[in-house]
């Protein structure tokens, strides 16, 4: 089943945190969506809010829940669906941020039909981005593994045109220039 494939873990966390915070920002920035534009005096309050809160939700998925849980995190582990069920929890934190944020800058009570207007503004918002990283990211994870198949191959065409048919038990130490037994005879 496609939610059991292996999925890569974050290599490089602090790339998906920068990221989506400038993607969620230049979004709101440009196209002032959701109502934005109809705030007169604290759209950039609520555009930067809006930033703050998706940069310190990713930065929680993507720093202090694998250090807090990494069995859960494992790459060896870590399939599509555990990324999906992790990215949705993200996405559902992102709003609750989002909710508070636009409920403190505008005045709202905390509202909970406001909170659902928020998760669907997010899901929205958050839809193609999500989709296009998780192709991205599986690509990337095909283009290491086709490596590595590449690189076990020609290791198996070496040791078979050299007549091993085996490996070695042991790797062979390298002697050094410095070494005895680098010296010619």
């Amino acid at each position: 089943m496609w939610l059991y494939t292996p999925y890569p873990t974050l290599f490089r966390p602090w790339k998906a945190v920068l990221l989506s915070s400038l993607i969620i920002f230049f979004i709101l920035a440009l196209f002032r969506p959701f109502g934005i534009a109809q705030v007169e005096q604290k759209q950039w309050t609520i555009i930067w809010g809006c930033t703050a809160a998706t940069a310190l939700s990713t930065s929680l998925f993507a720093y202090l829940l694998p250090f807090l849980f990494p069995k859960w995190h494992d790459e060896r582990h870590w399939t599509i669906g555990r990324h999906i069920l992790q990215q949705c929890c993200m996405l559902l934190s992102i709003a609750v941020g989002v909710w508070g944020v636009n409920s403190w800058t505008v005045g709202f009570l905390l509202d909970w039909n406001f909170l659902w207007h928020c998760v669907v503004w997010v899901l929205v918002l958050a839809l193609f981005p999500t989709l296009f990283f998780l192709f991205l990211n599986q690509n990337l994870l095909l283009r290491r593994n086709l490596k590595d198949a590449m690189a076990m191959n020609e290791l198996l065409l070496k040791r078979l045109e050299g007549g091993v048919a085996n490996p070695p038990a042991q790797p062979e130490k390298v002697a050094s220039a410095d070494s005895p037994a680098a010296q010619p005879l």
